[in-house]
């Protein structure tokens, strides 16, 4: 690679502070019953560089983050550098994988991601249905390919029970972020662009809080007394709590030890938003 390409490179990764993809692979890495550090390290390297051009292919298609790096350069150079890293995160995923099954694991996640995102791109008119199952395929999928890449590196085998909660630790996780987004949003113009939950339930107008929200008639200071009266944080509290249970039922129902059942349950399940909202990290930063 070339010094030019490996400076964007470079550049791009800098900008990822924390490593939670890496980190839910590790997890089923470990409670699987993996034990050799440096190819679970190699793993969770592809697995973060794959959500890294994730990104830069989501915020370039979206518009939607102008600060990040990738926005302030041209564009088809960005989206050159994402496939690049791409390319790279399956080469680095591949790397461990003698019989091709990390691969092809990957590529079916990757895949199902790809209609969520064409569905989010194409149609802001979802129900509250159709927004779930899309979350389900555009977030779900990445938590559901490290989730499941931890596991099977760790026994080199596809474990069909992680796939039946592991898509649900995305939706959650998606929720929580829209909930984030809308409380500390300067401007709700800009989230009609998205199929977002949060705002189809504001949208319902079920108050006169909701309208004013939707009217974008209120001062910043208002903002979360105004989202509490609306419902929509109960709302979409509820929801994530609802998704967090399918995923801590889920891992209740796999054949894992008690112990690593507990191991993951302690992970992963363990972040719930308060319904009341009062005592939500969300509220803290």
């Amino acid at each position: 690679m070339n010094k030019e390409l490996s400076k964007y490179v470079l550049n791009f990764a800098d900008t990822k502070n924390n490593f939670p993809f890496a980190e839910l692979a590790l997890d089923h890495y470990l409670a699987f019953g993996g034990n050799d550090f440096e190819e679970i390290l190699d793993l969770g390297t592809g697995i973060e560089l794959l959500i890294l051009a994730a990104d830069i292919f989501d915020d370039i298609q979206d518009k939607d983050r102008p600060n990040a790096e990738w926005m302030k350069v041209d564009h088809a150079v960005s989206l050159n550098i994402a496939t690049l890293i791409y390319t790279l995160a399956l080469q680095v995923i591949s790397s461990r994988d003698t019989e091709g099954l990390l691969l092809k694991t990957a590529l079916k996640y990757i895949v199902q991601a790809m209609e969520g995102q064409h569905i989010d791109l194409l149609d802001n008119t979802l129900t509250e249905k159709q927004c779930i199952a899309m979350i389900k395929k555009k977030s779900g999928a990445l938590t559901a390919l490290a989730s499941m890449l931890g596991a099977v590196l760790a026994t080199k085998h596809h474990q069909p029970d992680v796939e039946q909660y592991a898509f649900y630790i995305g939706v959650a996780a998606q929720l929580k972020n829209d909930l984030f987004e809308i409380m500390y949003m300067n401007n709700i113009d800009t989230l009609f662009k998205k199929t977002n939950l949060a705002i189809q339930f504001l949208e319902k107008k079920f108050n006169t809080a909701s309208v004013e929200l939707l009217r974008n008639n209120f001062r910043q200071s208002e903002l979360k007394q105004l989202l509490l009266e609306s419902g929509v944080i109960h709302y979409m509290s509820v929801m994530i709590n609802i998704y967090n249970l399918k995923v801590e039922n889920g891992l209740k129902k796999s054949n894992l030890t008690l112990e690593n059942k507990n191991y993951l349950i302690n992970k992963i399940c363990d972040k719930r938003v308060d319904e009341n909202a009062g005592n939500s990290k969300l509220f803290s930063s």
